[in-house]
This record gives C-alpha cells, sequence and structure tokens, in this order.
C-alpha cells in the first residue's frame, strides 16, 4: 500500500513538474542569454574556432546546432527549446532516484517537492541555455556511481566519470556536482587499498583517465586560445566590475520565488543543518538533549551533502562578486537538507497528531510553491512578471527594482519581435533604435543601430532592459508633436509594442550631440 502511495506522489511530482517547464513553453520571445547560446558561426568562420571562441564549454553550442534545421534557424520556439525542457524534467526523476538511494523514498519525495517548484529550475527548463542539461548529467553522475556502489560493477564508474566529464563540458558548473562522487571515490580508493583489491585501483585510474581525456580534448586547445576579452569578463565577474550595480543572491532569489519561499528555505535548511550536526551539539548540552531520540552520530551521507553545498556556497557568495543563478549549484543540495530536516522532525513525533500535522503543512506548502511557481512562470494572460507587478492569490508580485543586478531567463516575455521585424522592412541604410536590450533587437532587427538617425524607434511597454519610457530625444519630440506610431501590436497580457518612423530630417541638427551622449553604449535600451 505504502508502495503504491509513493509511486502515486512521485507521479503527480512529474506531471506538476511538467506542468512548470511546459505548458506554453513556446510563448516567449527570446531572452538574453538565449541568442547567446545559439550555434550561430558566420558562414566562412571554421566551426571548430566558433565554439573555441566561446566563454564556455562547446556542449550547448552542439545542441542548439543539431537542433538548427528542425527549428526554422530557431524561429521555433518551442522546438528550440524542447531539449532543454526534456532535461528539465528528466533530471526531477534522476535527483527523486539520487536522495532514494542515498537514504530514503520519504526523504526522496520531500527533496523532489522543492526540486520540481524551485523557481531558478523551472526558469533553466524554460530557456535555451546550458543549465538544464548540466543539472541532468551532474545528477546522473552521481545516480551512476551510486548504482556502482550498489551492483559492484566498474562499468557504472566509467559511465559516471564520463557523465560527469560531458556536463563540465556544457558549463564549468558541472564540477560542482563532481563533489560528492569525490568524496565517496576516496572512500572507495581508501577501503579498496586497504583490502588490497588490486581491481579497484585499475578500473577507478581508467575512470579517471577517461574523464581527463574527454575533457582535455576540448579544454587544452580552449586553453591556448583564450582570448583577453574573456579573461576580463571572468575578472569582471569576480570583481564586479562588469556591472555597476547591486549583486544580492537573497533577493534574486526573492524575484525567482517571492512571498514567503525564502523564509521557508531558511527555515527548513537550518533546521537540516542543526539535525546534520546534532551528535556534536548534544555533546556540549547533553543535559538538555539526551531525551530526545534521534541518531547518536552524524549520517557521513548527509555530511557529503553538506559538502556539497557550503562548497559552492563558499566560492559564490565568498570570491564571485556577481554570482547570478549560478546559485543553483548550492540550491540542489539544500533542497536534501530541508527534507533531511523535515525527516528528523517527523521521527520526533512530538505529540498525538504531529505526523499528520505536518504532512498536512508539507502539501499545503507543496501547493502554494507550486501555484506561486504557475503564476510567475506559465500564466501570462493576468500579466507578465517581473516585467510589471501581478496579483497572486492574496498578494502582489512586485517588479524587481533596476538598482540589483537581476539575471531573469524563462519568465513569460512576448513582443512579436518576428512581427516587428517583418514590419521594418526596405533599405539597410535606414536606423533604428529602442529601449529593448541591444542583444536581443539586434537578433531580430538587422538595421543600423543608431539613436542619432532613426528612422524607426520600437518602444516597448514593460521591457526586459527595465527602460520603460522614451528615452531618445528625437522619439520624444516626434511624440510631443502629436505624431502617432506607425503600428501598434498588443500580446495577450496586454502589452504594447510602438512602433514610430521618423524622417531622417526631423531635428537631427538640434539633439544630435545630446542623443548621442544618451544611446552610445547602453546595452539597456534606447
Amino acid at each position: 500500500m505504502f508502495k503504491r502511495a509513493n509511486l502515486l506522489l512521485i507521479i503527480i511530482l512529474l506531471i506538476g513538474g511538467f506542468a512548470l517547464r511546459f505548458i506554453n513553453l513556446g510563448y516567449s520571445d527570446y531572452q538574453g542569454d538565449e541568442i547567446k547560446a545559439f550555434f550561430n558561426p558566420k558562414e566562412d568562420d571554421d566551426y571548430i574556432q566558433f565554439l573555441l571562441d566561446q566563454r564556455k564549454g562547446p556542449n550547448q553550442f552542439i545542441v542548439t546546432g543539431a537542433i538548427k534545421g528542425f527549428t526554422n534557424n530557431f524561429e521555433n520556439y518551442f522546438l528550440t527549446r524542447l531539449p532543454f525542457a526534456l532535461s528539465g524534467i528528466l533530471s526531477i526523476y534522476i535527483f527523486y532516484l539520487v536522495v532514494k538511494r542515498l537514504f530514503n523514498e520519504r526523504m526522496a519525495l520531500i527533496s523532489t517537492i522543492f526540486f520540481v517548484t524551485n523557481g531558478f529550475l523551472i526558469a533553466f527548463s524554460r530557456i535555451v541555455q546550458y543549465q538544464s542539461f548540466v543539472i541532468l548529467l551532474g545528477l546522473l553522475s552521481i545516480y551512476l556511481y551510486l548504482k556502482f556502489r550498489e551492483k559492484k560493477s566498474f562499468y557504472f564508474v566509467y559511465l559516471s566519470f564520463f557523465s560527469l566529464a560531458i556536463s563540465i563540458l556544457f558549463h564549468y558548473d558541472g564540477v560542482f556536482f563532481g563533489l560528492p562522487i569525490l568524496v565517496l571515490f576516496i572512500q572507495d580508493f581508501l577501503k579498496a587499498r586497504k583490502e588490497k583489491q588490486r581491481n579497484f585501483s585499475l578500473h577507478s585510474g581508467g575512470a579517471v583517465s577517461l574523464f581527463l581525456a574527454t575533457l582535455f580534448v576540448f579544454y587544452i586547445p580552449f586553453v591556448l586560445n583564450i582570448s583577453t576579452k574573456t579573461l576580463d569578463y571572468w575578472g569582471g565577474r569576480i570583481t564586479g566590475e562588469v556591472s555597476n550595480k547591486i549583486s544580492s543572491s537573497y533577493y534574486l532569489f526573492t524575484v525567482y520565488q517571492p512571498i514567503y519561499a525564502i523564509h521557508f528555505y531558511i527555515l527548513l535548511s537550518t533546521l537540516g543543518i542543526l539535525f546534520i550536526f546534532y551528535p556534536l551539539i548534544v555533546k556540549l548540552f547533553k543535559k538538555y538533549l539526551s531525551k530526545l531520540k534521534l541518531q547518536t552520530e552524524i549520517n557521513k551521507d548527509m555530511l557529503i551533502v553538506f559538502l556539497w553545498a557550503i562548497i559552492p556556497f563558499a566560492f559564490l557568495e565568498g570570491v564571485v562578486y556577481i554570482p547570478g543563478t549560478h546559485i543553483y549549484t548550492y540550491l540542489i543540495p539544500v533542497f536534501i537538507i530541508m527534507a533531511y530536516g523535515v525527516e528528523k522532525l517527523l521521527e520526533l513525533n512530538l505529540f498525538k497528531y504531529f505526523e499528520k500535522i505536518t504532512y498536512v503543512g508539507l502539501s499545503f506548502l507543496a501547493i502554494f510553491l507550486f501555484l506561486q511557481s504557475y503564476t510567475i512562470f506559465v500564466d501570462h494572460k493576468s500579466g507578465e512578471y517581473p516585467w510589471q507587478d501581478k496579483k497572486f492569490l492574496f498578494f502582489t508580485l512586485n517588479q524587481p527594482t533596476a538598482r540589483y543586478h537581476l539575471s531573469l531567463f524563462g519568465f513569460p516575455y512576448f513582443r512579436n519581435w518576428q512581427e516587428i521585424r517583418s514590419s521594418i522592412t526596405g533599405d539597410n541604410s535606414i536606423w533604428y533604435t529602442t529601449n529593448e536590450r541591444v542583444s536581443l533587437a539586434r537578433y531580430y532587427i538587422n538595421l543600423p543601430k543608431n539613436g542619432d538617425k532613426i528612422g524607426y524607434y520600437v518602444f516597448i511597454e514593460r521591457p526586459q532592459s527595465l527602460t520603460a519610457n522614451i528615452s531618445n530625444l528625437r522619439t520624444q519630440r516626434w511624440v510631443a508633436k502629436g505624431n502617432k506610431p506607425i503600428k501598434i501590436i498588443e500580446n495577450p497580457s496586454g502589452n504594447r509594442t510602438l512602433i514610430f518612423r521618423l524622417p531622417e530630417s526631423f531635428e537631427t541638427d538640434r539633439v544630435i550631440k545630446t542623443a548621442n551622449d544618451e544611446v552610445n553604449g547602453n546595452e539597456e535600451g534606447n
């Protein structure tokens, strides 16, 4: 009976995860870094050189290159994002299996609730970028190593190390998934040496060689060809020089999961950490805690999970000034720590109906987190958060402030840029500008951009750049004279795109210097 109930629960979680990752997957126009993940070398360029010129591993570009023909050169949003969404849904099940093998089914189910509903992981599954593959292959490498420990077949060791290498070839973040494997591998290696198991040493050497060879095939040429621009970018992320805004992982988390989510995370993860180190705490406070019927030794597997969380946390929050969405690397083990806190709380069974009340509370939390994420990432008819305020139950999801460095991906955003492109036709000598992000507009509009000489001004209501006004002076004066847009496009949530057509002669001499000062070099709009 319990097995059937658990099977039903994991099916429900997978269905919920599918809904959050697949419904309206093809709705949004591309967002920022999605465009940077496309395999789009110039026709005469060497494909290998294109891969070596990127700031990260080649695999996301190989994926987009493989599907390019099926997506009509990335024009079909749904098909372009589909491989990444599939990786996201498969990750849910692999994560569940990892936690189940490390601990038990109840902890696996509880931790998977947080995995399914986490805003970052949902967003990554809804965009064209490396994260969902890094997570899938990283978790798969852990699962395969746990299978080796269970089956004692070295075949799984080779697969585990190869999967980890492929994960790192998507992005360096994959290294952090190697932390639990490294600890378990060292434990097994030392045990094998003690028991003089020459077979283990032989196969472990082979697995490590496979791992390094897979990485070196790309990363040795990559390091030899690395550009100063890439090094400067990495350095800027560490020092903060690439942004003049405030960097706060706490604030960024509340953008992806607002309202009370972060408070639940902090409460349950703190509880989990306390239970992990309870055996040490009880030695200090034995007089007060000895009556609690909990473990008397630290759970070694939970200690590994703690290291898996604390090392990327220390690196990203202590060394890197702008960790951005890379904080998912320590959030994934945090889900397990949170589940451990709930698991040990259930074991206490403090009063008669304590267990039932805890399950009811956990169910309400799961439903709350699901509905919140659905409102944020799937629904678009009642508004497109975070580009605008949006109602959720009795709350208001507030548009984030641009004072912070915001890495915003996977949220609903549709301004029909494909129609904008088809509306702006004619001689390529016609200039344009916009209040939207330059990298996004440049992808869709094959016209030169210059605010001094514009023929077209594309005004986006509630843009990704968060620049909500017409800052181009020529366009301001054109509109002030009562001139109307030549085209208005409205999306299902009521947000509009206004296209203005200005004569080249209109007040050029009066505003060219001021406009030039405002426009040039502004990535965030105008």
